[in-house]
Formats: C-alpha cells, structure tokens, sequence
C-alpha cells in the first residue's frame, strides 16, 4: 500500500509553496511500505534496525531515520523517472539499494558479501543487481545522496548497454556526471562540478598528467587495474569531458551523445557529431573549460574545507556563475555575522539555475535579510520550506521564525500547522 503523505504541506501549500509547486510531486508520492513478510525477511538478513520501502524500480533498504529513508527512496525514483526517459530505451528491472547508515557497517557488510572494500561512497553489483551505498564514511562524516545518482547512472547503463560493449571510461565517467545533481521541487538539477574530485584533478592536470583527448578516447577498461589514483584520474577526466558537454551544449548534447553510442557510433565519432568540432578543437575547448570551469570547484572544495575565507572570496570573484561556491561564500559570511554580503552573495548563488542547493541558499537568504526586510526574508523561509519535501536535512530555523512571527500577528492557524508540520518531519527524523 502507498505510504501516507506525512510530509505534504497539506493545509500550507496555498501560501507557502512556490507557483507551481503544487503541482510536484513529492518524494513520499513514490513510495511504497513492503508487506509484513517481506520486512520480516529484511530484518531478518541485515538486522532488526533496517526497514525497507519501495516504489516502481526499486527496494531500498535502510537503518537510516524513517524521514531520510523515505525521501531518498522517492528522490532516487523520481530521478529516474525524469532522466531515463531522456537517456534510454530500455527499462531497468527491480533494482536493490542498501543504504547503511554507519560507514563501518558499511564495510563489514561489504566484507561479508565478498565485495570490493576500496569501495569509497558505494558501489553496484550487477550480478545481484544490487547497489551499495553508505551514508556515512568511516570517520562520520556524510556521503549525501549523489552516490546513489551515480550508481543508478550505472544500473541504466547497464540496461541499456549489453555487457562489456561500453567502454569503462565512459561509463564511469558518464555516472560521475551526476554525483553533486539534486531534484529540486520535482525537478532534476545538474550541480557539477563536483569539488570533493576537483582538487585532486587540478593538481593532475597542472603536473601534466591528465590524459589528451585521443589518449582519454581510447582508454582500455585494464587501466582501471592499475592503481586507485589511475582509476580516480581516468574517472575524472571523463567526467569533465561529459561535463563540457554539458556546459556548453546543455542537455541535449548528452543525450545525443547516448543516442549515437548505442547505434553503434565510436565516442571520436559521437563527439565530433554533438559538437559540430574536430578533435583539436574538442581537445582546446574541453581543456578551457577544465581551467575556466572545473577549478571552480577545487576553490570550493579547498576553502570550506580548510574555512578559508579568502580562498572562497576569490574563488568567488573567478567564477562568479557557480552558484554552489557563492553559496559557500554567502554561508561563510552568514557565520561572520557579515549580512549584507551574505545577502549578495546568496542571490549570486540562486541566479544559477545549476544550483544544487537551492534550499539551503534560501534560508541563508532570509536570515540576512530578517532584520532588514522582514517581508522578502518570509518569502525567502517559505520557499525554504516549500523545498524541505526534497531535502534529506532538516532547515528548523525558517520553521521557527515563521511560527513565532504568526504567533505575534495573532495568526494562530498558520503557526498551529506550521508547528505540526515540523513536528511530523522531526518525529521522522528520530525514528
């Protein structure tokens, strides 16, 4: 039976979403509770602390929280089904996910299954079918739900590609592609590039050692065997090819690209075909988009990980387009109590139609403005909250404030729903 919409503005929609956003579906929508057996059969194999839920392409099994579990069930439903009509013909048959909350147990489940342990986020095994990911790494720290993209990537395909007859390049590359995409108020957003490779990249490409075009096109799938940093280059490197594609020629350029590959064309072929360029030429401007694009992320990456806020304001001022790094900036700001430039730098980040994290750069939005411009900072909270169905963490902040403010108005509906709300997506998320 389909769950219950527990996590719908119900009564809210009418003044809290965004135009439109009625008419989304949410994550929940896709979702179905197993029958008692089959939870009884779960539980029975990986422990009483995982559930499992499903929708129309996949079981996902989980001892994550009840809220997270279900909405990245629906995420990763909805994600397929936007995208794999776009890229594919055939359809995927029922596909297991196991996501495990601990990176430990991650580990020893793997080892359990006689799986590759150098495993990193996650991994799919297509004679299971079965993908594996973790939320958390050994250490704690959280892996988000890109994983699953990339790996539901590979299930596609695999589905659409018989065995073996695409390149590993390629594919790993391809499912790269989306690792730092979101679905956003139903929607399917690319948020490359994606800076936890960034960095290792630039300084791949800086020594030299990025591969040229003809050398990336001709990659035989027994260089994966050579060493984890030759994988992770040769991985990265098809990555910011496809992500070239993307950039420059937008979606359409990709799903061209599958289409002539799957009708037997060579990617030397595929490319010259999409880009309208000879290889020289593809070879130059991929390149110009590595240095002028893909560093973007290295700057990211780099100065939220070592909070440098210089780091960030310059890469800022270089890449003024990229909207995750402008968010970072504007949340750096946020914290340093330096408001006006939070304000700024979080409408930069959403004039990015490629932001990822849409949701957060609201919220950041509204508390800049709280003190200065009550009314767009509401309007800023509401649309936070209108995205909260699609957001695996929990924003409390604009709840609260938009509860107290109705209070203090003599609203007492509008916070009375707007407390239950929360209180039913906090409820989730401790179970």
């Amino acid at each position: 039976m389909r769950l219950f919409p527990v996590l719908l503005l119900t009564a809210l929609l009418a003044w809290l979403a965004a135009p439109g956003a009625e008419a989304q579906q949410r994550p929940e929508e896709f979702v179905y509770d197993a029958d008692g057996p089959t939870l009884t059969a779960i539980r029975a194999e990986y422990g009483r602390d995982f559930r499992i839920f499903e929708t129309d392409h996949f079981r996902v099994i989980s001892d994550t929280s009840t809220r997270h579990h279900m909405v990245v069930t629906g995420q990763l439903e909805q994600f397929y089904q936007i995208v794999q009509p776009q890229l594919f013909v055939s359809d995927i048959p029922t596909t297991d996910v196991v996501l495990v909350d601990d990176g430990r147990d991650y580990e020893a489940l793997i080892r359990a299954r006689d799986l590759p342990t150098r495993s990193g986020y996650g991994l799919y095994d297509p004679n299971t079918r079965t993908i594996y990911v973790r939320l958390r790494q050994a250490d704690g720290q959280e892996s988000g739900v890109g994983p699953l993209f990339h790996m539901a990537m590979k299930v596609m395909l695999d589905a659409d590609f018989s065995r073996g007859s695409l390149p590993r390049w390629i594919e790993k590359g391809f499912a790269s592609l989306f690792e730092v995409g979101r679905i956003i108020g139903g929607q399917w957003v690319y948020g490359n590039p994606n800076p936890s490779w960034e960095t290792s990249f630039r300084v791949a490409y800086e020594q030299g050692r990025v591969p040229s075009l003809m050398s990336l096109l001709s990659t035989p799938d027994s260089a994966f065997a050579v060493s984890a940093e030759q994988t992770n280059l040769i991985q990265n490197s098809g990555r910011s090819l496809f992500l070239y594609l993307l950039r420059f020629y937008e979606g359409d350029a990709i799903v061209r690209f599958i289409d002539l590959l799957r009708s037997g064309a060579g990617p030397a072929t595929a490319l010259a075909d999409v880009t309208g360029l000879e290889l020289p030429e593809i070879e130059e401007a991929w390149r110009d988009c590595i240095e002028n694009f893909n560093f973007g992320g290295d700057y990211l990456y780099r100065g939220v990980h070592s909070v440098g806020l210089s780091l960030l304001e310059e890469g800022a001022r270089l890449y003024p387009h990229y909207g995750n790094l402008q968010l970072a900036l504007a949340n750096e700001y946020l914290n340093r109590g330096r408001l006006d430039l939070a304000e700024k730098h979080a409408r930069m980040a959403l004039a990015d139609r490629h932001l990822s994290f849409r949701q957060q750069a609201n919220y950041v939005l509204g508390t800049s403005l709280i003190e200065t411009d009550m009314q767009e900072a509401m309007q800023a909270y509401q649309m936070t909250i209108a995205l909260q169905p699609w957001s695996e963490r929990v924003l409390e902040t604009p709840y609260r404030v938009l509860i107290k403010i109705f209070e203090a108005t003599g609203e007492w509906e509008r916070a009375l729903a707007l407390r239950k709300e929360l209180d039913e997506i906090l409820a989730l998320d401790a179970q």
